[in-house]
């Protein structure tokens, strides 16, 4: 078990996935505020402000498990799918604790991590929980994860998760509590320094040297990432260098219609074929140029006849509730082809393939309902094609 609080003056751990497509800590004496300010070295005079991200004031674990006191999972997985329990990893819970926007906190870190450290990919791959209480791109993902040797790691934000958590044990997490909303964006600050840390003295997972960690969310949570890619630039890391707090991000089925933020790390955005459709008689605003530039890092991913939600990963939706039937493409294994290709460019500098073109739009409704421009078969046009939509 590691049991540490970073308000002292160290650290003591006791823990002993359509062809074009698959080319593809700083210590100091009071941490218990996540910023520590300070002003950017700027050639200009108006220099810009970075506040510097320190880890949680606390970290216990990892927690104990037993048969009457089980740790969420946060998954919902379909009967007779892959479970996380098949592949080499261990599954550990740890409590975190400090404060943020100026009130405390307290909530949980999940992390999966290969048994054998040797397997380890160097990289963490984090995500923001849905407010379903569930780590949906994991979810429907975790195959491609588990394969690769990633860490995985889990951030609850929010008051919704907390209570997804004390909804399935109640005794175990009745000390968790995320007050505030706008506490999100410093624990997810504080969740990544505590990510960097690895590799020096009192990492937070001894043996697991970190190489880069990206940041993802899908639906509700790509909300959540959004909000903290707006402070990107400002948050940085007290490495002697101001270097970025995650390393790239991930966003899938994204809420809104206005543009992500330039930023100098990767970005993967998959809007579905569902927020294409959805704002397509307004006008689509969020798409912009794929870029390679420094400070323009970014590829916009449409994918054909991929929806917001399918039968495929979602159990809920086996009993088919809907009037007609709900979509099973595989959308799991795209956003997983998504991921793989955000961490080949973190890591390897390997930048990914252009997408073709963006989902078409034809401006009316006239004989097939959608502002979609469809073709004969009733499938949009454009978009990132795969055997799923036929040409």
């Amino acid at each position: 078990m590691v049991a540490y609080d970073r308000t002292a003056s160290a650290a003591r751990p006791r823990h002993a996935l359509v062809r074009w497509w698959a080319r593809g800590m700083s210590r100091t004496l009071t941490c218990s505020a996540l910023l520590l300010a300070s002003a950017f070295p700027a050639a200009s005079a108006f220099a810009q402000t970075i506040t510097l991200a320190a880890p949680p004031a606390s970290v216990t674990g990892p927690i104990a498990e037993t048969a009457a006191n089980v740790l969420y999972q946060g998954l919902n997985i379909t009967e007779g799918a892959v479970p996380v329990t098949a592949f080499p990893y261990v599954t550990e819970e740890y409590f975190v604790s400090g404060t943020a926007s100026g009130q405390p906190y307290a909530t949980r870190m999940l992390v999966r991590r290969p048994r054998n450290v040797a397997d380890f990919s160097g990289v963490v791959v984090a995500e923001a929980m849905h407010t379903s209480g569930r780590a949906l791109i994991f979810e429907w993902s975790r195959e491609s994860v588990l394969t690769r040797g990633h860490v995985f790691v889990e951030i609850p934000t929010s008051a919704a998760n907390i209570a997804s958590m004390r909804a399935f044990n109640d005794a175990r997490y009745a000390a968790l509590s995320i007050p505030l909303a706008s506490q999100a964006n410093e624990i997810i600050a504080q969740f990544g320094a505590l990510m960097k840390t690895n590799g020096r003295p009192g990492g937070w997972l001894p043996g697991y040297a970190v190489r880069k960690v990206t940041l993802m969310g899908t639906s509700a949570s790509s909300g959540t990432v959004r909000n903290y890619m707006a402070v990107h630039p400002t948050v940085r890391l007290n490495d002697g260098k101001t270097s970025p707090v995650y390393d790239g991000y991930l966003v899938t089925s994204t809420n809104g219609n206005t543009k992500l933020p330039f930023l100098d790390v990767p970005i993967i955005q998959m809007p579905t074929q569902t927020e294409v459709r959805t704002w397509a008689e307004e006008g689509i605003q969020y798409r912009r140029s794929d870029g390679d530039e420094p400070n323009n890092q970014f590829r916009l991913y449409e994918v054909a006849g991929m929806a917001h939600n399918n039968a495929r990963e979602n159990p809920g939706f086996l009993g088919d509730p809907c009037t007609k039937p709900v979509s099973s493409f595989p959308a799991g294994a795209f956003t997983a082809l998504a991921l793989n290709h955000l961490v080949q460019w973190v890591d390897k500098g390997i930048k990914p393939p252009h997408a073709p073109a963006p989902i078409a739009t034809d401006g009316n409704t006239f004989g097939d309902g959608p502002f979609l421009a469809l073709d004969a078969n009733g499938n949009a046009t454009g978009g990132i094609r795969n055997v799923y939509i036929h040409d």
